[in-house]
């Protein structure tokens, strides 16, 4: 019994759409013609003014018209079966063009020569003529599709593609044709490319460098920073943007030295051509929220020249720190009197690149706070049998190490080295326990910051994040702030 569902099937439409009998078809249709031809030729071209010589002509044409189909279709037949190679795939259009253009060509020469009996000086003659009008004419339709076969081959540009129009400007392939490319900027806007220019002048391809990209924005700065606090901090204004740290290029050095500033390139990576937009405007706002938070202005102005005197960046005037501990979140249940009496305790210090901020087992009780520049947090990790520094999160501004060791009297669990030059702030533990212990409440707030720094650094070592477990560490914690500080 048949099924309802099972479809009959086109045995025609199979046969016709296999390439070999299509081969034999026209072949055997050509052979055919070109054997009429012969015989119009030989029989029916006695009296040139007959009938029979007219009707001939007229076959000829015929014939030679369907000639000219059969070779075209034939032509197709045999590049579509080639077509498994990309380039060929991808400049096939091309080819067929080109390859009609000059067989339709041919036979119209052929048929006002050999059918019509034509001069064919006069008619070359004629033709280069007006062959040369048409030539001069569309000399630049001929050179883009000339480009555009080339282009294809190689195989230099493709849709999706991003190409640099200029030094200020990149966009993406949208649409290619045999004449043109079109580009949508990143403005969202769009521009058309003859293929001609695309072989004659550079463009270059973004795309072929693979998935992260990198940009640079400059900075001016006045002269009375000095260039080492400067660089520190627009360092931390890019390693507070995931999208740029993922990536690991992230580099700041000062580049030029005019009237009215200094000027500073911030090199940042991303990810996508599509991203750098939006991380360019991440960057630039990072950097100028930081520069705000520091006091540091953007040069205004290029015309007068003023160099103030340039100071070592340790020499520099250091931000009030009563400033940063309202910002640090460990310190958020402090009251503004309590922030102003361990302001007065506290001292700064100023750590050169490469310097060790906190060193792993040591067993000081105090607490660093960054005020400026970028430190990295280095714990020494187990490959089979060796141990090897890594570094586990890198912190700028706002950011703050050795709370355990000052809350709880721990030893040191990381080293913790300055990147850039530092300016940070340290509260011990003679000056933080007055507060405590005149307030002891403080302990509950102090255990919740201490419990969501834990389990940060636990996502990042082991990701671990169970809700019981966070519950027994703030009480743990807790209690061993307590017994510390006596309270």
């Amino acid at each position: 019994m048949r099924s309802k569902n099972r479809k009959p099937s086109n045995v025609t439409f199979t046969f016709l759409q296999n390439k070999i009998i299509q081969f034999v078809m026209l072949g055997s249709g050509l052979v055919l013609l070109l054997l009429l031809f012969y015989f119009l030729s030989s029989f029916l071209s006695e009296d040139k003014h007959g009938i029979d010589y007219k009707t001939s002509q007229v076959l000829k044409v015929i014939i030679v018209c369907c000639v000219t189909w059969i070779i075209m279709r034939l032509f197709r037949v045999l590049l579509t079966h080639s077509r498994k190679a990309k380039n060929i795939k991808e400049a096939s259009h091309y080819i067929i063009v080109f390859f009609n253009w000059g067989l339709s060509l041919g036979a119209i020469i052929f048929i006002a020569i050999v059918i019509f009996e034509q001069a064919s000086w006069g008619f070359l003659t004629a033709g280069g003529i007006l062959g040369a009008g048409i030539a001069f004419s569309v000399q630049g339709i001929v050179l883009d599709i000339i480009s555009g076969l080339c282009l294809a081959l190689a195989r230099s540009y493709k849709i999706g593609d991003w190409i640099c129009l200029n030094e200020k400007m990149v966009g993406e392939i949208v649409k290619t044709s045999w004449r043109h490319i079109e580009v949508r900027t990143k403005y969202n806007s769009a521009i058309v490319i003859p293929n001609r220019r695309l072989t004659s002048e550079i463009y270059e391809n973004l795309s072929r460098f693979g998935k992260i990209y990198r940009q640079d924005v400059n900075i001016s700065l006045g002269h009375d920073i000095p260039i080492e606090r400067a660089e520190a901090v627009l360092t931390d204004a890019l390693l507070r943007i995931p999208e740029v740290t993922k990536t690991g290029i992230h580099e700041v050095w000062a580049e030029y030295l005019g009237e009215g500033g200094i000027r500073y390139t911030l090199r940042f990576g991303f990810e996508g051509l599509r991203m750098m937009r939006p991380t360019r405007h991440k960057v630039l706002l990072s950097a100028t929220k930081l520069l705000h938070e520091n006091n540091m202005h953007v040069s205004e102005k290029l015309g007068s020249y003023s160099l103030s005197k340039t100071v070592p960046f340790f020499q520099s005037d250091p931000m009030p720190a009563k400033a940063f501990l309202r910002k640090i979140t460990l310190f958020k249940a402090l009251t503004n009197e309590e922030i102003e009496k361990l302001a007065d305790h506290i001292d700064y210090s100023f750590i050169e690149p490469g310097d060790d901020l906190i060193v792993i087992d040591d067993v000081r009780t105090s607490l660093f706070i960054i005020a400026e520049g970028v430190v990295d947090v280095i714990i020494p990790f187990k490959e089979g049998e060796k141990l090897i520094n890594k570094v586990l999160a890198t912190l700028g501004a706002g950011n703050f190490v050795g709370e355990r060791s000052l809350l709880m009297g721990e030893k040191r669990s990381a080293t913790v080295r300055a990147r850039t030059q530092v300016l940070a702030y340290k509260v011990t533990k003679e000056a933080f326990e007055p507060l405590l212990k005149a307030r002891p409440k403080i302990v509950d707030a102090l255990a919740e910051v201490l419990v969501e720094r834990e389990q940060d650094t636990f996502k990042k070592v082991r990701d671990i994040n169970d809700s019981d477990k966070k519950n027994t560490l703030k009480e743990e914690i807790i209690q061993r702030i307590k017994e510390f500080f006596g309270v």
